[in-house]
Formats: structure tokens, sequence, C-alpha cells
């Protein structure tokens, strides 16, 4: 009963995501923003960033440097998520899939489930909404924006024919629960987030001086 329920599920998961890729390709067919939204929730570029403003940003808030840690803190859980699922999913993207993404381990990025894209996105969303809560950063609009800006990554990736509908959902969940994870258990102390910040630095100054 549960393998005829899981097939079941598959198939439907196919022909809907199916539906809404072919919708979008033949009634829009603009794929440009969609790529665009693709490398704005890439982990590479969420790394980057992530770094830059740990790094480089200066007198920032005490909760802007805790919220920064945390994201870090939550991109490599995430990474270590994806790495471990999806080859044991070793679900097959959509057979439309049109190619391979950039700056991606093709190893683990060939299955489908979970959808990285969108464990990255919900991740990041719920350890903002910790930061807005906990440290009172950022804005209020920059935490809807954040929800805005997932929800629509997450949109894209079936309409780019990169995943199944499934795929989302599931990411999503499992992203979600990343950020309970690290907000309940691994998040940094807004007080001691300019320390370990200012004590990071350096020692990456100290080991570069030393080359």
């Amino acid at each position: 009963m549960t393998d005829g329920w899981l097939r079941g599920a598959e198939k439907w998961d196919k022909r809907v995501s199916y539906a809404v890729w072919r919708w979008y390709q033949d009634k829009v067919g603009w794929n440009v923003p969609l790529r665009v939204l693709e490398w704005t929730g890439h982990g590479v570029v969420w790394y980057l960033c992530v770094l830059a403003g740990f790094f480089l940003v200066k007198d920032a808030r005490p909760g802007f440097y805790a919220l920064v840690g945390n994201l870090f803190v939550g991109l490599s859980t995430d990474l270590l998520i994806v790495v471990i699922i999806k080859p044991l999913s070793r679900r097959k993207r959509p057979h439309y899939n049109p190619g391979k993404t950039e700056l991606s381990l093709q190893s683990v990025d060939k299955f489908s489930f979970p959808s990285g894209h969108a464990t990255r996105c919900a991740m990041v969303t719920g350890l903002v909404l910790h930061g807005y809560l906990v440290y009172k950063i950022p804005s209020e609009a920059l935490v809807w924006a954040t929800i805005l800006w997932a929800i629509t990554v997450m949109e894209s990736r079936v309409m780019l024919g990169r995943h199944h509908v499934l795929d989302i959902v599931g990411g999503s969940l499992l992203g979600s629960l990343n950020a309970v994870f690290v907000s309940k258990f691994l998040s940094l102390n807004a007080s001691s987030a300019p320390a370990l910040r200012d004590q990071l630095l350096a020692i990456l100054v100290r080991s570069f001086l030393r080359k």
C-alpha cells in the first residue's frame, strides 16, 4: 500500500510539475529572470556575501554580526543536509531540465530531491525572522522582502524545469527545520559576536602577513 501511494504521489508530482513548466514556457517563455533568481539563491553567492558582511562591514550593530554568523552556520548545515540526502534519494531531475547549474557539485546536484535552493531559501528566511525577533535586525520591511524573495525563487525552480513541486516542498520543510535547529542550538550571542568577528579577523590578518 505504501509503495502504491508513493508511486501515485510521484506521478502526480511529475504531472503537475510538467504542467507548470509547460504553462510558463508557452505563456511567458522569459527565462532570464529565472536565471537571475537562480543565482540569488546559489550557495556560493550566499557564502561570499555572508563572509563579506561578517568581515568587511565595520561598526555595525552587534545583532548584525550575530545574524550574519548564524547565516554562515546555517549555510554550512544546509550544505551538509543536501550532500547527505540527495544521494540517498537519488531522484532524477525533470527530463526537461535545461542543464547543469553552474558552480555546483555535479555528483550531488544531478539529483533532484530536495531542492538545494528551497532548503537554502527557507533556512535564510527562518534565520532572518529569528534575527528580527531576537536581535531587532533587520527591519520588518526587509523581513517581508526576504519572504517574498524565497517564495519567488522556489516557484522559479519549477518554472525553469530544475525541480518537481515536491522537491520544493520537501526542501522548504528541511530548510525550515534547519533554521529552527541553528537558532535554538547554534545561534551566536549578539553581545559576543562583534568580539568573535574581531578575533577571527585578527587571525586572518596575521596569517596573511606571515606569508
